[in-house]
């Protein structure tokens, strides 16, 4: 089976990376780090977002179907954050 590939993203907002312990949380920032990942996730190709990112969307393409977990800082769960699960396969 081939490697995933993520592609189409705006580079200047997301970056890919390895997901493991310590790896940084945010593209742009050192502050949060990951940590106490299971194993079974850790090696998985992840998008790091700017911190900030306040847009609704996240534009990609993968090589592959895939699942998209998504992940944010624990501070900003409120009652008004939530996910449509507005999913295009494009």
């Amino acid at each position: 089976m081939a490697p995933l590939k993520v592609s189409d993203f705006d580079a200047s907002l997301m970056a890919t990376a390895i997901f493991k312990d310590f790896r940084n949380v945010f593209k742009d920032e050192e502050l949060y780090k990951l940590a106490d990942i299971p194993l079974e996730f850790q090696g998985m190709r992840m998008l790091q977002l700017k911190r900030g990112y306040s847009s609704k969307e996240i534009k990609m393409k993968s090589s592959s179907p895939s699942v998209v977990y998504i992940g944010m800082p624990a501070e900003n769960k409120n009652e008004h954050t939530y996910l449509d699960g507005n999913w295009h396969n494009t």
